[in-house]
């Protein structure tokens, strides 16, 4: 079963909550998403793992296509929490994590990045 995303700002932080599988028809819309609000001016952009199970090569494919596209641009910032440890692994073997700030938590991004957590 897909799992899904939502979304939201905090502190002009783009929240990426995502939940379950992610696979390519969740990584789909938030290559979408990340597009439309990167060319209104959104420079960062948190990824929050919290709910994720596993995420597969075609999704981790397509975040670092995201984060590839705002690297070395002026006032980005790219931010990942809550890593489960099977998700952990392929992030850092593409090389993600080189480019994206973690955080063990929701909490202590929020706490780090200066937003505050609204459920």
């Amino acid at each position: 079963m897909s799992g899904k995303f939502s979304y939201k700002i905090a502190s002009n932080i783009f929240i990426f909550s995502l939940e379950g599988y992610i696979e390519k028809s969740v990584s789909e819309l938030f290559v979408a998403e990340f597009r439309k609000h990167w060319n209104n001016g959104m420079r960062h952009f948190l990824f929050d793992f919290t709910k994720v199970t596993i995420i597969n090569s075609v999704a981790l494919g397509d975040m670092l296509e995201v984060v590839s596209e705002g690297i070395g641009e002026s006032d980005s910032g790219f931010y990942i929490c809550a890593i489960p440890e099977k998700c952990h692994w392929g992030l850092s073997a593409i090389g993600l994590l080189n480019y994206m700030t973690e955080y063990d938590s929701l909490k202590q991004a929020a706490q780090e990045l200066g937003f505050n957590i609204v459920e």
